[in-house]
């Protein structure tokens, strides 16, 4: 997802637009939230901490460590949270510092693995401003949504690293799908009538799948073709099971959209 930001300046007599002064008050006013931030509160006061979840690969940080990655990537936990995407892209991937006992050291996120850990630190930090049950729920619900996809479409391709680092990086996008629900639960929690939509949406994933079975080589006899139809529609199914209001399908189709 990319986000752009058109700003027009036009000058009359020597004048500034007032829309262009407002526009860019705006941005300073977010800018100097995210800058303002006290970073103090995030950092560990233990010796290690273990970030870990049946959804995502455990990841180990030192007080040391972790500390360091608060104070060089506000982007982690900025004041109003952005999608993860856009969040990793802000961050700059990595940073190269100069300790206190004069060691330099480079911080990285640009790897694949980097960029996971990036995500399941984003979703740690978001976390903490998603609290309550019914955001459990959520969360869980949302995870195994976008798993069942993510699993559709890595075994209608036979998996792939793309689909590994995607198990990880869900939690950040289903956290911040979960931010989402909590600031427009006015929106989302309307009572909408989703059954035509959800089941458009089913069937489009039906047809995915029986279109990517005809000219599948790797299995070319009906009845073991049969069987993997059968497999890959269990999924569908505990879709529809899942999928229970409006922002569940939105967030499904917007999650496939984006990423398949």
């Amino acid at each position: 997802m990319k986000t752009l930001i058109s700003i027009t300046t036009f000058i009359f007599l020597g004048c500034n637009s007032p829309t262009k002064n407002n526009s860019l008050s705006q941005v300073d006013t977010v800018v100097k939230k995210q800058n303002t931030i006290d970073k103090s509160q995030f950092y560990l006061t233990t010796d290690s901490v273990i970030i870990s979840s049946k959804h995502f690969d455990t990841i180990v940080y030192s007080k040391k460590d972790f500390n360091e990655i608060v104070d060089n990537f506000p982007s982690l936990y900025a004041t109003i949270p952005v999608h993860p995407d856009i969040s990793y892209a802000q961050s700059g991937y990595y940073k190269d510092i100069v300790e206190a006992d004069g060691n330099k050291k480079h911080l990285t996120f640009g790897s694949e693995v980097g960029q996971d850990q990036y995500y399941i630190l984003y979703s740690y930090f978001l976390k903490k401003k998603n609290e309550g049950n019914d955001l459990n729920i959520r969360r869980e619900n949302l995870i195994s949504i976008y798993h069942d996809i993510n699993d559709i479409f890595g075994l209608l391709t036979y998996g792939g690293t793309y689909f590994g680092h995607q198990f990880n990086r869900i939690n950040g996008y289903a956290e911040y799908g979960v931010y989402q629900f909590k600031e427009n639960s006015d929106i989302f929690n309307r009572l909408l009538d989703i059954k035509e939509q959800k089941k458009l949406y089913l069937a489009s994933l039906r047809q995915i799948i029986l279109e990517e079975l005809k000219v599948d080589n790797e299995i070319p006899d009906k009845k073991s073709k049969e069987k993997r139809q059968a497999e890959l529609y269990k999924y569908v199914e505990h879709l529809d099971s899942l999928i229970s209001d409006n922002f569940y399908l939105k967030k499904a189709q917007e999650f496939q959209y984006s990423n398949y």
